[in-house]
Order: C-alpha cells, then sequence, then structure tokens
C-alpha cells in the first residue's frame, strides 16, 4: 500500500496553512514565531512544487 499520488497536495494544503499563521502571528506581534512559521510554510511550498515537477 504505497499510495504517494496524494502527498504533493497534502504538502501544499499544509504550507499554505503554516504560512497563513505566520501571517497572523506577525500581524499579532509575535515576529519571532510568525516569521519562522512563515519561512517554515514557504520551505514547505518549494518542496511541493518540486514534487509536482519532478516526480509527476
Amino acid at each position: 500500500m504505497q499510495e504517494y499520488k496524494w502527498i504533493e497536495l497534502i504538502i501544499l494544503t499544509f504550507s499554505l496553512s503554516i504560512g497563513i499563521m505566520g501571517i497572523e502571528e506577525i500581524q499579532r506581534d509575535n515576529k519571532g514565531r510568525g516569521w519562522l512559521l512563515l519561512l517554515t510554510g514557504l520551505l514547505c511550498l518549494y518542496s511541493s512544487i518540486q514534487g509536482f515537477l519532478f516526480f509527476h
């Protein structure tokens, strides 16, 4: 049972939700946590795009 065809889409939605959480934290004046979440979301977004480009 190795179903990996949905993993890029799952990582994409995860990265978007983490990025939105980061933007919300920056707006609440939690700059450190907000930038960390935003950068983590961007890294996950990058890996998701790489997965779409190279594995499909």
